[in-house]
């Protein structure tokens, strides 16, 4: 029984399990330093603190998911508020993508949910936990990949594994542009894999 399929069926505090799959079977697709349970964090560093906001903001505002896709009217005050958490590489990338997407499953005609990128392009999946933990994986200057876990909504400080986690917890890379932090790759696993190695 694999140690993800163990831990997401119990639906408790069964973490090192879902972290062992990520050490062992090495399903990240670009080499990254393995990580303990125990380096997850209310955010800290600029990077976590900015896809903490980011997250918040994919949970209370659709406005942001139309701004991503690039659906938004390019008057709407949300392109002015979202867009500049964003890299225009990042941006491109997932708007290619799910252009690719619409071809491929629905002949080029976004006729229903389905169609195109069907999970919420910040948290990778289709619900919202109350709070989140993070952890850097990698850093310099200029750079950060980042990822997280959903806290446990009775006991914030500890993770906690829901059924509906995607396989892998998401990886974002977040990179300087002069003093601002902006989201540059997204990888939520499988196809859903954003300007990312």
């Amino acid at each position: 029984m694999p140690c993800l399929w163990a831990a997401t069926q119990w639906g408790f505090d069964v973490y090192r399990p879902f972290l062992c799959l990520l050490v062992v079977s090495g399903i990240l697709s670009f080499t990254l330093p393995a990580y303990a349970a125990e380096s997850f964090h209310p955010a800290q560093t600029e990077a976590e603190k900015l896809l903490d906001r980011l997250l918040l903001f994919d949970r209370e505002d659709d406005s942001i998911y139309n701004v991503v896709m690039g659906k938004a009217d390019p008057n709407a005050p949300s392109v002015e508020k979202y867009s500049p958490f964003f890299t225009g590489a990042l941006l491109r990338a997932i708007q290619e993508k799910n252009s690719a997407f619409i071809q491929k499953r629905c002949g080029g005609q976004e006729t229903d949910f389905g169609c195109g990128i069907d999970v919420h392009l910040i948290s990778c999946t289709q619900d919202f936990p109350e709070a989140y933990l993070y952890t850097t994986l990698k850093s310099s200057k200029k750079s950060a990949f980042v990822t997280y876990l959903w806290a446990s909504d009775e006991q914030p400080s500890k993770l906690i594994i829901q059924k509906n986690l995607p396989e892998q917890p998401p990886i974002y890379r977040f990179i300087q542009d002069k003093k601002d932090w902006k989201m540059d790759g997204i990888d939520c696993g499988g196809e859903n894999k954003f300007n990312m190695p």
